[in-house]
């Protein structure tokens, strides 16, 4: 195991008492510790009502309501998109063809197309 995979474990049983591994393995939310998948392996409609929640317990171990709990709050105004003229690929030559053009993750040189 890696050290950055070993810090994240210590931090989530630091916070949790439980890693994502262990949470996902026993079916679990890794923050409120309800059974989230059914004894059949399905996502339980308790916990999860959108593909992205589903997606985001792979991610984070935690149920969509959980995540929705932590993120309660949270606007998107709060954060305003920068302009478009400060991402890396404002003046990238592949700027036509790149999947990833103006992505917002496209800052401070980063470029995830080169990722």
């Amino acid at each position: 195991m890696s050290e950055l995979q070993d810090l994240k474990n210590a931090i989530a049983r630091d916070l949790y008492g439980i890693t994502k591994q262990d949470a996902i393995s026993k079916g679990i939310c890794i923050q409120c510790k309800n059974q989230v998948i059914t004894n059949k392996g399905n996502f339980s409609d308790n916990y999860f009502f959108t593909k992205e929640g589903k997606e985001e317990y792979s991610i984070s171990g935690l149920c969509e309501r959980c995540f929705d709990e932590i993120l309660e709050g949270y606007e998107d105004e709060d954060y305003p998109d920068p302009p478009l003229d400060s991402l890396t690929c404002f003046n990238c030559a592949d700027r036509e063809t790149c999947p990833f053009v103006d992505d917002l993750f496209n800052t401070d040189g980063d470029c995830l197309a080169d990722k």
